[in-house]
């Protein structure tokens, strides 16, 4: 008999965070029979050795060596063809589960068959609302996002405190239907950092598959601790190739062209105002002069890459 689901964590680095996250994580595996497979991508801070000297008795935690960073997407594809259960549960290592987030989560799954893919409310470290429903990122609704007097109308700004249907969601944790992700060739494996998930459920959603928002689930979530060893605050430059990448896949000439001039403009004005106020610019890296000359270069740049 398969497992109720698998529970997978794909780590890189991750040893000053991770075992906060399994300890958060192993009262509730107990309580909905499931284990845990930490992937490890080529870690190089012992983290693994951790794991595995810290968790290897309970019988619900193992370990799988890879020798390289393979990337996100690329690890998730090997954990999730090979499972042999219904639902593999996604969380990331730099995340503290509340109290019955598992199971609440597995059941918004389970309970809606025309759901491939179920994530949680995620909070700050402070409690405070980290804001997870997205719409699919093409120009007029990332516009809508940056108008003060719409952005209510976007997923982004919405209410966070009722189920509900999505476009997307950030992934911070995700339980899928191993069937519908084997169905739409799992993840995309061009993306290196941030907006897989988005490519995926994109595609999900052209197939008639669903996506839902379960805030019932709760998460902390420190957003981006391991990227941010390797890219700093400089990591806020990863969601631009990635969004590039989702509308060269999905969008048409003009949704490229469109979302490069929005872009500009809204790194020029934060330039602008990084200057007139130069408190915000210390406090945030993105309104520095250095950081928005980045993220235009990348932007009009024919490879998108992003400098360490």
């Amino acid at each position: 008999m398969s497992d109720r689901a698998l529970i997978a964590a794909i780590n890189w680095n991750g040893r000053d965070f991770i075992t906060g996250m399994i300890d958060s994580l192993l009262p509730q595996m107990k309580e909905t029979g499931t284990r845990l497979l930490v992937f490890d991508n080529g870690s190089s801070d012992g983290s693994a050795d951790l794991v595995e000297d810290k968790y290897s008795g309970t019988g619900m935690v193992s370990v799988f060596r890879n020798a390289e960073n393979i990337g996100f997407g690329r690890a998730a594809n090997r954990i999730i063809e090979d499972a042999e259960c219904a639902a593999v549960v996604l969380v990331n290592t730099d995340t503290i589960l509340r109290p019955v987030c598992l199971e609440n989560l597995l059941v918004s799954l389970e309970s809606r068959s025309d759901v491939a893919f179920a994530g949680p409310r995620l909070l700050w470290p402070d409690g405070c609302l980290q804001s997870s429903m997205r719409d699919f990122p093409f120009p007029g609704r990332l516009l809508l996002e940056h108008i003060p007097v719409l952005r209510r109308s976007t997923a982004k700004y919405s209410a966070h405190d009722k189920g509900r249907y999505a476009d997307w969601l950030v992934g911070a944790m995700m339980a899928i239907r191993v069937k519908a992700f084997n169905e739409v060739g799992g993840f995309a494996e061009e993306f290196l950092f941030f907006h897989e998930e988005t490519d995926l459920l994109y595609r999900l959603a052209k197939t008639g598959w669903k996506v839902w928002f379960e805030p019932s689930a709760e998460v902390f979530h420190l957003e981006g601790a391991s990227s941010r060893m390797k890219y700093g605050n400089r990591i806020y430059l990863r969601h631009i190739p990635g969004k590039l990448l989702f509308l060269r896949r999905h969008g048409t000439r003009l949704d490229i062209f469109l979302f490069k001039i929005m872009m500009t403009l809204l790194q020029a004005g934060r330039m602008i105002t990084g200057r007139l106020f130069g408190k915000l610019a210390v406090s945030d890296v993105r309104y520095t002069a250095c950081y928005c000359r980045e993220a235009i270069r990348i932007l009009w740049s024919s490879r998108q890459e992003v400098s360490s």
